[in-house]
């Protein structure tokens, strides 16, 4: 089964011409410049639509479907999401990743396996976290912590592998025993600072964190994280 990406949710028939309010779910609305057939997908199923015309208003895109040309025919439309084929997501430049394509790597160090990403939350300014969940161990049960995408702590990311080779931290993991395993160590989290300033930002506005309940498996949203960058503000 093809695999698809969600670009934009919609939420709200406008007007009597059939129109539809929908919320961005890219950070590239420009890839509506073209776009003249998409998938949409919602509780009553799945449909193929022509786009007959977009356009922007106050942070929203408003779609018109050829063939939805009243309110009527476009409201079961409603919360659906209108997605593409995943070959058709916008190239990224360097150091930038989808978050589903780094929802699923495993993460490690140069002796440990310490989890495997299960999200990914964009702080603002340009940041973001990696959700990592730990694997259980002797009774403890898996836990979450977060590790920033900065160079200072991410070495390597290999997608086609699914590895992250990062070292977290002083003080973020403690080691235990000669077994070999971690835990979360009790320093409070803190938002780490640079000298050296900030570094390039992903394109687009980068709002939302990561895919939200209620999409189906063969869907992600078209996020991407900011770029790979120096450990900045």
């Amino acid at each position: 089964m093809s695999a698809f990406v969600s670009i934009a949710r919609i939420v709200k028939v406008r007007g009597l011409k059939g129109e539809l309010a929908a919320e961005l779910l890219t950070d590239f609305p420009e890839r509506f410049e073209g776009l003249e057939q998409v998938r949409v997908e919602g509780s009553g199923g799945a449909s193929q639509e022509i786009l007959e015309s977009f356009r922007f208003h106050k942070g929203r895109v408003l779609l018109k479907f050829q063939g939805r040309d009243t309110p009527e025919a476009a409201r079961p439309l409603l919360w659906a999401e209108v997605q593409v084929p995943e070959e058709q997501r916008y190239p990224l430049p360097a150091d930038v990743f989808y978050h589903s394509d780094l929802i699923g790597c495993q993460v490690r160090n140069a002796r440990l396996a310490l989890g495997r990403v299960v999200d990914v939350l964009d702080t603002g300014a340009g940041s973001a976290n990696l959700v990592i969940e730990s694997p259980p161990e002797q009774g403890r049960p898996a836990q979450q912590w977060m590790l920033p995408l900065v160079r200072a702590f991410i070495q390597d990311i290999d997608l086609e592998k699914k590895t992250i080779r990062a070292e977290p931290p002083p003080g973020l993991l403690e080691l235990k025993s000669p077994g070999g395993g971690w835990h979360l160590g009790k320093r409070k989290r803190r938002r780490i600072r640079s000298k050296q300033g900030r570094g390039k930002k992903a394109p687009g506005k980068g709002q939302r964190a990561s895919d939200k309940g209620g999409r189906t498996p063969s869907s992600t949203a078209a996020r991407a994280s900011p770029a790979l960058r120096p450990d900045s503000s």
